[in-house]
């Protein structure tokens, strides 16, 4: 019964590293949003959004190119024009 206990725990811890390898939980006021990440990585797992600018938000380009923008634009942080405009913006630099 033992074994079966540790081996349910690794599993759990597996499936919750797993998870949190292909997710960006992106922190709100008291929403979390989840953004499927474009690879594995630990590299902005969790990330805090409120009181930022929108601008500097799309400046990471991990979270831009995952697709940030649209998560913006449905909290009303920014219209989809400029939302364009600034992921025409720094992908081109």
């Amino acid at each position: 019964m033992l074994f079966s206990k540790k081996t349910l725990m690794l599993l759990c811890l597996a499936a919750a590293c797993y998870f949190m390898l292909n997710y960006h939980f992106l922190f709100y006021g008291g929403r979390i949003e989840l953004l499927e990440k474009s690879r594995m990585t630990f590299d902005y797992t969790f990330f805090n959004i409120a009181g930022k600018k929108p601008a500097s938000i799309l400046m990471v380009d991990d979270l831009r190119h995952d697709g940030i923008g649209r998560i913006l634009v449905e909290l009303g942080m920014l219209s989809e024009d400029r939302m364009l405009a600034l992921v025409e913006k720094y992908d081109s630099q």
